[in-house]
């Protein structure tokens, strides 16, 4: 393939009708909040980088001179791609996706190494959602924003295409984001995967049944969340997204926190059972508070880590991060933006830069923690897991007796 020394190929004139139709993301069904049981989840193996193979999809190969007439059309938007020659992209990613699929299949078999397929098939992964995300960026040599917008309109399509097989199918879809769907009913799921990659050509898998699933809503507006959701498998595996175990600023105590209210929640078959668990969970709460309050904690299960955004002479309030930043300044040391800093909450009211926290590489064993201040984050990692069944933050705060 011949490659361009310079990249000269503009974005081309858009009307705002087709910038409309074009400039889209991927399809997403908003979630049904609250817990849901037998449900079964299913997504297509690679299926962005899939489709640009299946679909010839490259920036030399899309709305060709030489097939004006392609009936390879791309739906919704018009445009084309060349049937007389592959390009790049499907060349260069069809091995992979064939690699990945065969990596997949070691897994399942639990083939001998299957650690190491697993790594070598998440490697794979990446590398693939990044060609994928390359095309749509303006100074890539071998993007362009048409295939980008050529691989979202399939990828819905696709989508729209599956969720309609699936409610002939009998099945109620609980929800759908880009490549995985969420179907609940007594339908025969396999021949509905079988089915539905014979119409479109891309292999769909099973990745499992849940005993139960719980879909969290949004804590700014209430409405489901598109990537937040936690739920046990039948082969009691947990699958979980979104929540404070998910996140690399959680403390410590928040973790193994959440930890402890999943592994009694892991006891439940089903969703009553689930929700007859919630008081025992509770009082996982109720044990971590008491811990808490007695001192008992270790400083290191406490260490609040932050990102900075901005340097140190441009935040307009006294916060953690600038107490926090404060003392690397005066001990010399310079944290740009960017970078995390780490430390722990001793008094969350003071204005003093020493006293309201301490930065983690300068403590001693001395100081005491804001008992108040992370008595607030256990209760959020709390209604973290448990908002769609009445406990909320402002609950949970009343029923420990602190003030928000």
């Amino acid at each position: 393939h011949l490659v361009l020394w310079k990249k000269n190929l503009p974005e081309d004139f858009k009307t705002a009708g087709a910038l409309l139709l074009s400039d889209r993301g991927g399809f997403i069904y908003e979630p049904k909040v609250g817990i849901h049981q037998n449900i079964a989840e299913v997504d297509f193996a690679s299926l962005y980088p899939s489709i640009i193979v299946r679909h010839n999809i490259s920036p030399e190969t899309l709305k060709c001179s030489c097939c004006p007439s392609s009936s390879r059309v791309v739906p919704g938007i018009g445009y084309w791609t060349c049937e007389k020659h592959t390009g790049l992209l499907p060349t260069v990613l069809a091995p992979v996706i064939k690699r990945r699929l065969e990596l997949k299949r070691l897994i399942k078999e639990n083939a001998p190494g299957k650690e190491m397929y697993d790594q070598r098939a998440q490697l794979l992964k990446w590398l693939l959602v990044t060609c994928f995300g390359y095309t749509g960026y303006r100074n890539a040599r071998f993007g362009r924003i048409e295939c980008h917008e050529a691989i979202n309109a399939h990828g819905r399509d696709i989508l729209l295409r599956a969720s309609s097989m699936a409610e002939e199918r009998g099945f109620s879809i609980l929800h759908g984001i880009v490549d995985s769907l969420w179907l609940e009913g007594d339908g025969d799921v396999d021949a509905f995967c079988r089915d539905v990659e014979r119409e479109v050509g891309i292999p769909l898998h099973l990745d499992g049944t849940y005993k139960w699933i719980v879909f969290l809503p949004s804590i700014a507006t209430g409405i489901g969340a598109l990537n937040r959701y936690y739920g046990l498998f039948e082969n009691g595996e947990l699958k979980l997204r979104g929540i404070f175990l998910r996140r690399s600023d959680t403390i410590p105590l928040a973790r193994s926190l959440q930890n402890d209210m999943l592994a009694v929640f892991c006891r439940a078959s089903d969703a009553r059972g689930f929700k007859d668990l919630i008081p025992e969970a509770l009082g996982v709460l109720d044990r971590y508070l008491d811990d808490l309050k007695g001192g008992n904690v270790p400083l290191q299960q406490l260490i609040m880590r932050r990102r900075t955004s901005e340097e140190l002479d441009e935040y307009t309030q006294f916060n953690d991060s600038y107490a926090a930043l404060r003392q690397m300044s005066e001990r010399g040391f310079d944290v740009p933006p960017g970078r995390a800093v780490e430390y722990v909450i001793c008094d969350g009211e003071s204005k003093s830069v020493w006293n309201r926290v301490k930065v983690a590489a300068f403590i001693d064993g001395s100081e005491r923690y804001d008992v108040d201040e992370y008595a607030k984050i256990l209760m959020r990692a709390t209604t973290d897991l448990l908002l769609p069944f009445g406990w909320s933050f402002e609950t949970l705060i009343e029923r420990s007796g602190l003030t928000a």
